[in-house]
């Protein structure tokens, strides 16, 4: 793995969020580069609509492009959507340009910021070690990071997927107070699963996948906080397999794409899923004799800076 070039130092991460557990799944979805800003307020408008109407079981999120988050972030204020930024530099400022800081998604009201997704990994040379200073320097800000990791086709295909996946997750995740962990959520999504020309994978091996991303947090941080991780799968979600994702154990929720552009089509995917998830919790609770499910995912609010 090439190593980056020198960049900022940024502040060692250190407590800033207060958590709440909530007993449900997280799907969200990026806009990439779609939607103006009227079209994402629009988007915004009607699903609010649809969720408050059709009440669901679930934490749903949003990332539009920078010019639209603003607009999003007032759409989407006093409704149940969390919205955050699709990537963010790790200085606060200076000569970076057409660069967007964590003070400026903050300033905009979003939450989250979506970090080290693969097509800026494979477009813009993202490498691991930057990933690692944007995700300290999000927590310093008081911003919950998305971390997105996964394989290429041809390490796939030369058996190194499970190595590359450690890999990143070790290095995004370096210099993380342990404190901080529930802070975070990682999207699983394999290159050669995303994108119009993306090949669909089984829910069983992506189950796997999230199974060995735990397990490698668990080998840093203990059981006890790798268990409050939150691991979520994007990779050619639709509406037709979403649901083939719901009775996988690790698998916490949904990054959607393309199939989330639409509103009603993304409502149906959180609607089915989130009922789907919970028949499914039901059930494994019965069968174990469990009051609780092993793993409550977080939801984040950042609390005043110190």
């Amino acid at each position: 793995m090439a190593m980056s070039e020198a960049a900022p130092d940024v502040p060692v991460c250190g407590p800033a969020f207060v958590t709440e557990r909530r007993l449900v799944p997280w799907i969200g979805t990026s806009w990439k580069m779609n939607k103006t800003r009227t079209e994402a307020r629009q988007y915004t408008e009607a699903l609010t609509r649809t969720l408050n109407a059709t009440p669901v079981s679930a934490a749903v999120w949003l990332l539009p492009p920078f010019t639209a988050l603003g607009a999003v972030c007032e759409a989407a204020r006093g409704s149940s959507l969390r919205v955050g930024a699709q990537d963010m530099h790790w200085a606060d400022d200076g000569p970076y340009t057409g660069e967007v800081s964590a003070l400026n998604i903050k300033e905009c009201g979003a939450q989250l910021v979506e970090l080290g997704h693969f097509e800026r990994r494979q477009a813009f040379g993202e490498t691991d070690e930057v990933v690692n200073k944007k995700v300290c320097c999000a927590l310093a800000h008081g911003l919950a990071p998305l971390i997105c990791i996964g394989e290429t086709a041809m390490q796939r295909d030369y058996s190194v997927a499970r190595e590359v996946v450690a890999y990143q997750v070790k290095v995004a995740l370096h210099g993380v107070d342990p404190a901080r962990l529930p802070d975070i959520t990682i999207a699983y999504e394999p290159g050669w699963a995303i994108g119009k020309d993306g090949t669909e994978a089984a829910p069983v091996a992506v189950n796997a996948m999230h199974r060995l991303i735990r397990d490698v947090i668990s080998s840093k941080y203990g059981t006890t906080i790798s268990e409050q991780v939150y691991i979520v799968y994007g990779g050619s979600v639709t509406q037709d397999n979403a649901m083939s994702f719901a009775n996988q154990t690790e698998v916490d929720g949904l990054f959607v794409g393309r199939a989330a552009l639409e509103v009603d089509s993304f409502a149906a995917i959180i609607k089915e899923f989130s009922q789907a998830r919970s028949r499914s919790t039901s059930s494994s609770h019965r069968d174990h004799g469990d009051d609780v499910p092993r793993r409550a995912p977080q939801l984040i609010r950042p609390s005043p800076q110190t």
